[in-house]
């Protein structure tokens, strides 16, 4: 870390003609201190000595500074939101939102090989990976009658990287990009809705009947989606080595 990281954050919102229509927008940038790879000890972790010392040789490991290792950077993120709201009568509101970000400097777990005989060389993090998402949001949440509240959200989005997990390892042969393994994120979910409702039965006047009814509710919740993307991969594992890049079609 140094000065220079600034994390700027921005929102405002203006009332549009009427006081039930409201335009919000915010924006800002995170740094992300990438957790999950920082936690995954098997295969390596950032301020572990083997990012500076090479794991394997034809001869065997050796003890020597490991020059080719390229200089880590801070992972961070862009993130933007936009979005209109319409209060209706009572307690009810409608809001269509355009949310997105962009990260950048992210780590990523790469592995060489050698471009004279094809051996595996090298293993280190990188800063080099990148990911996008765009999405579309809409949420309605209210009273539709004195005792009958909702809320109902739906998602339509798509997330893009060069690598989701962070504990993968990439070969990255010579002359290859990271445009080479650009594409939708392993939990990308195009289509997401969520729905629940709430029903407060209404007491009945006086006696037995009211006592026992009183203060209760009947809800319900209603999740759908679309499935996670899926790569048709081969694996070699012959070395006892897997790629999560290997074989793409």
């Amino acid at each position: 870390m140094n000065y220079k990281q600034f994390a700027p954050r921005f929102g405002f919102a203006y009332r549009l003609k009427g006081p039930t229509l409201v335009f919000r927008a915010g924006a800002g940038v995170f740094y992300d201190d990438a957790l999950g790879s920082l936690l995954y000890a098997v295969n390596l972790s950032p301020l572990n000595t083997w990012q500076y010392l090479p794991i394997s040789r034809n001869s065997g490991p050796i003890l020597e500074p490991f020059s080719t290792a390229p200089a880590l950077q801070l992972p961070r993120v862009w993130e933007w939101r936009t979005a209109l709201e319409k209060l209706f009568e009572g307690r009810s509101t409608l809001s269509v939102a355009y949310v997105g970000s962009a990260g950048r400097n992210l780590l990523r777990l790469d592995r060489n090989s050698d471009a004279a005989n094809k051996l595996l060389t090298e293993i280190y993090f990188t800063s080099y990976g990148s990911s996008s998402y765009e999405a579309l949001q809409a949420q309605f949440t209210g009273n539709l009658k004195p005792n009958l509240y909702t809320l109902i959200s739906c998602t339509w989005g798509h997330s893009i990287d060069t690598g989701s997990p962070g504990s993968a390892v990439f070969l990255v042969p010579p002359g290859s990009s990271n445009a080479d393994d650009r594409g939708s994120s392993n939990f990308d979910v195009r289509h997401n809705l969520n729905a629940s409702i709430s029903y407060q039965i209404p007491s009945t006047r006086g006696g037995f009947c009211a006592a026992c009814s009183r203060g209760w509710n009947l809800s319900s919740t209603l999740q759908a989606r679309t499935g996670f993307p899926f790569d048709v991969t081969s694996t070699d594992r012959s070395i006892g080595v897997g790629f999560a890049n290997t074989g793409r079609p």
